[in-house]
């Protein structure tokens, strides 16, 4: 029986779609290590230098704002002569002030998750090697990307990836390694009679790429990527945080003055209500 011979072309476009798929692989690796365990210790380590006194800052700018505004509200009843509710200038001004409020939260969540990390011991770069390419194997078994007819038993695996990879639980990986080692590739191509059919393959995973790698781009360019050469100036550190504990020094003394303002005009109209 004569054996079926494969067109060259074919062969040639099976390799390349293999090739992509491994480069692509390689990419989502670099990203995911981008934002999980990259940006996150570049945000810690900006947390513990800069972002503590900043958020000690704005906090203080915040109040500073709400109590001049009380005071404009007290100012305006008195000038009214109308009786002065605390608790329903109050209540306005947290409405008034909620995304400060909502905001501050957040820098309060990043400066706890800083302090965590700051705890906690870091991988050795024999670890990273291994966590990188465990989740690199990985990838390329569950990605969506990369299999797009994935069951429900694989995206949930998927899912338990991300959360071992984000954790940097290298142990599990090894479990989820070992586990998905009876799947075969999701997709195969030794049904695919068509050259064309494997070229949109190869344009899809092309582009897929371009996009990936531009997204890449776009993630270090911006917070806290950029603040990689401030942090490792020692001097500039030094400077903005002397710069910005004299303003907190400025705010605090601001602060004490309004309160004490507000306290002498809520005192001389005798007219508030709780």
């Amino acid at each position: 029986m004569a054996s079926i011979e494969i067109h060259p072309k074919f062969k040639k476009m099976l390799k390349k779609l293999d090739n992509l798929k491994e480069q692509l692989s390689v990419i989502i690796e670099d990203r995911e290590y981008l934002i999980y365990h990259k940006a996150v210790y570049l945000e810690t380590e900006y947390i513990n230098k800069v972002g503590k006194l900043e958020y000690e800052l704005f906090k203080l700018e915040c109040n500073i704002s709400r109590i001049r505004r009380k005071i404009a509200m007290v100012q305006a009843a008195i000038n009214l002569q109308e009786p002065i509710n605390e608790i329903e200038i109050d209540e306005e001004l947290d409405k008034e002030y909620e995304e400060y409020i909502k905001e501050l939260e957040k820098m309060s969540k990043d400066m706890e998750l800083a302090n965590y990390l700051n705890n906690c011991g870091t991988l050795t770069g024999e670890e990273v090697s291994v966590l990188k390419k465990l989740y690199r194997k990985l990838v390329k078994r569950l990605h969506p990307d990369l299999n797009p007819s994935m069951t429900k038993e694989q995206k949930a695996l998927w899912v338990k990836v991300n959360d071992a990879y984000e954790s940097t639980d290298i142990e599990m990986l090894k479990i989820l390694y070992e586990f998905t080692m009876e799947y075969e590739p999701l997709e195969s191509y030794d049904d695919i009679n068509m050259i064309e059919e494997l070229e949109e393959k190869v344009g899809f995973f092309k582009k897929k790429i371009m996009d990936m790698l531009l997204e890449i781009e776009k993630i270090q360019e911006g917070f806290p990527f950029n603040m990689v050469e401030f942090l490792k100036d020692e001097e500039e550190v030094h400077k903005k945080q002397k710069q910005l504990k004299e303003s907190i020094q400025g705010g605090r003394t601001i602060l004490k003055e309004l309160e004490g303002y507000l306290s002498m005009i809520m005192t001389d109209t005798g007219g508030i209500l709780n």
